[in-house]
């Protein structure tokens, strides 16, 4: 009986080996490593995410220089635009200062009107009929407007489409091109910068 039992632990531990992994007997791991982990799960987590489209609407493509014909359409839109202001203020305002203002602006601005309509006559540029964009909605609001209400838009309003006017005409005398366009910018700015002066003195005291 003590030889059959020495027997089976004898074969038992002769069978022992063959059950285990052939990489266990041989003293290899089956546990993952990085060297042996998919490539595709490394890759994945490594790849930077996708760049996302351009946004033109947020990219907006920079305004280009203002050219002597984009100088003349928007002087002579202006020039309107205060004049047919300043006819508004003669009927609407009791003021003395608001109309001592609209006198000076449709003297000074019916002059350069005129002068810049040859100007661009003699070079084949067409003006536009009325007062646009910026100036058009300038005009809008003043003549929705009455009594004090008015007096203190129409100052407001002429201060500060007087102080692009300056910016403007400053620009143009000093980087226009053309010869006679700026010769006519410069003629006219002391009289916009008189303006300017006088309009804010006013609103001032209002």
């Amino acid at each position: 009986m003590r030889i059959s039992i020495s027997m089976l632990a004898l074969a038992a531990a002769v069978a022992l080996p063959a059950c285990q992994p052939a990489d266990t007997a041989s003293g290899t791991s089956m546990t993952p490593t990085a060297e042996t982990a998919p490539a595709d799960a490394a890759n994945v987590a490594a790849e930077p995410a996708a760049t996302p489209p351009a946004d033109v609407a947020a990219n907006p493509p920079a305004a280009g220089p203002m050219t002597d014909a984009d100088f003349v359409m928007k002087a002579a839109s202006g020039g309107m635009m205060e004049v047919e202001a300043a006819k508004q203020a003669q009927v609407k305002s009791t003021d003395a200062m608001v109309k001592s203002v609209a006198d000076m602006i449709l003297r000074d601005h019916t002059k350069a009107n005129d002068e810049l309509k040859a100007l661009a006559a003699s070079k084949s540029m067409q003006l536009p009929g009325a007062p646009m964009g910026d100036a058009r909605m300038t005009l809008d609001k003043l003549m929705a407007t009455n009594g004090k209400e008015f007096d203190r838009a129409y100052l407001e309003e002429m201060n500060a489409a007087h102080a692009k006017d300056i910016a403007m005409f400053q620009k143009e005398a000093t980087e226009g091109k053309d010869a006679e366009i700026r010769a006519f910018a410069s003629r006219t700015l002391p009289k916009l910068q008189e303006h300017g002066a006088m309009i804010e003195k006013h609103r001032k005291m209002q």
